[in-house]
């Protein structure tokens, strides 16, 4: 790895600040960049945050409708409010501030007129939060736990350094703390969202050993089989002249942008990461966090692009599994089995309720992990077709409604992590896995396909449908 550096958002000119209201503390401006980096890569880099979704404002204008057509994006409840019954059916034309019009999300229909204003005839709109709008709003703060800042920040200087960024206005709390459960969750101020990044190097050389020798450690207490896996990181690098090209080509917004520039900024610099989910046996690092368009990016050793190899309708066929496992039987069960081993059971679903196969995809990922007394159409479908494999969906989530999402990627996991991955380093095969994907060399792709396979007879006795997606040429 090379020398350590920080990224801050550019428009930060924290020595100045410090020197200005906290001059003795401009000797530790290292420990105060370590907190700013840490919210910083955290929101661009982690899926939990750069998926949160912000609150946008609304704009209604005045109509009088009997059952008005609203944007919704499922994160706000809405009512419209009036002080009589409306006489026409003219639809509103609600938009959300500040999107054009393709960036609108779905229409959803709403008819609730059970609060009346007493102040006004024009029609007014209330809204409040549901519960995912709540929980996209926690997910914009950044845990951070105070015993670990002391590791690193010492005790003397933790909670002292916190207290000053948000004094400075640099950083902002959500003031919650639940005893072994929470730890208060921090952002940076509005003033540095969304700002490209500006990179720092460290200072002090002591406290540079010390980040260094804790990155060591961490990677020492990998197992000897996830230590073989970072190691792999270091055999694939960027194309940099097709990431300019699809910088200036992509339609992305600042966000996604600002995430993409400094994962592959990470990347160049050697500054690898890697963690393992307690919970799945999931692995996440540098390449698993690029967006999904970059990954042609993504060179060997000997500068060939990759070729990813995908598990078609992967986390229904670990249900599959599942079924097997418990003896499940019936003619829906095994049609079920039949289309997930094809990979054809989205398609199957979409054709039973004239729908696009994209859009069922997405429902039913949402039937497999979202609460069981959500209602759908795709849902419904399903469950008509599949009723003994939706018995085994809902059994799963009576008391747990995450409990069916992490069984699948545990399994899911447990083939791609714990039984795949040390044969192909036994192979002296060079691969990057992505969840239920993996990526590998152009000219080890059609072995590997077939290892797939094989590895999959053994380890279930049933081979799924393996797509291959030559990553550049898609």
């Amino acid at each position: 790895m090379n020398s350590v550096s920080f990224y801050i958002p550019d428009n930060l000119d924290l020595k100045s600040l410090l020197s200005i209201q906290y001059p003795k503390m401009v000797k530790h401006i290292d420990k105060f960049y370590y907190v700013i980096n840490k919210l910083y890569v955290t929101k661009f880099l982690d899926k939990r945050y750069t998926n949160a979704t912000p609150i946008l404002p609304y704009s209604l204008p005045q109509s009088s409708v009997s059952n008005p057509i609203i944007y919704s994006n499922s994160i706000y409840n809405i009512n419209i409010i009036k002080d009589t019954a409306p006489a026409t059916t003219t639809p509103y034309d609600v938009t959300f501030l500040g999107l054009p019009p393709s960036a609108h999300p779905p229409l959803m229909s709403c008819s609730h007129f059970t609060k009346f204003s007493q102040n006004t005839n024009q029609p007014r709109i209330y809204s409040s939060l549901s519960s995912q709008g709540k929980k996209a709003g926690k997910k914009l703060y950044i845990q951070l736990n105070i015993s670990n800042l002391r590791k690193i920040l010492t005790t003397r200087f933790s909670s002292k350094i916190i207290n000053i960024l948000i004094e400075l206005g640099i950083i902002e709390t959500d003031g919650q703390y639940i005893p072994s459960k929470k730890s208060k969750g921090y952002r940076l101020n509005e003033s540095y969202h969304n700002q490209h990044f500006l990179k720092v190097s460290v200072v002090n050389t002591i406290f540079e050993q010390k980040l260094v020798k804790l990155q060591q450690n961490h990677i020492l207490a990998l197992t000897p089989h996830h230590q073989q896996m970072f190691n792999l990181l270091g055999e694939f690098h960027l194309d940099e002249k097709h990431i300019e090209l699809l910088d200036c080509s992509q339609g992305i917004t600042t966000n996604q942008l600002l995430s993409v520039r400094l994962a592959c900024d990470k990347i160049r610099r050697k500054d690898y990461y890697f963690s393992t989910d307690s919970k799945t046996g999931r692995i996440f690092h540098n390449f698993s966090n690029i967006k999904k368009e970059y990954r042609k990016c993504i060179l060997d050793s000997e500068d060939l692009p990759l070729v990813d190899i995908d598990i078609s309708n992967s986390q229904p066929f670990f249900l599959s599994l599942i079924l097997i496992a418990n003896n499940i039987c019936g003619n829906d069960v095994e049609l079920y089995h039949e289309l997930t081993k094809q990979g054809k059971l989205y398609d199957y679903i979409a054709d039973k309720c004239n729908q696009n196969r994209s859009y069922v995809k997405d429902k039913i990922i949402i039937m497999l992990f979202g609460k069981n007394e959500w209602e759908f159409l795709v849902k419904k479908c399903f469950i008509e077709q599949f009723p003994n494999v939706y018995a085994v969906i809902e059994r799963y989530k009576e008391n747990n409604q995450n409990e069916l999402a992490l069984e699948l990627q545990r399994r899911e996991a447990d083939f791609m992590i714990n039984t795949l991955s040390p044969i192909l380093i036994e192979k002296n095969i060079k691969f990057l896995t992505v969840h239920d994907s993996l990526m590998v060399s152009q000219k080890d792709a059609y072995y590997v396909h077939n290892m797939m396979k094989d590895t999959f007879i053994d380890y279930c006795g049933v081979t799924p449908t393996l797509k291959m997606t030559d990553l550049q040429q898609n």
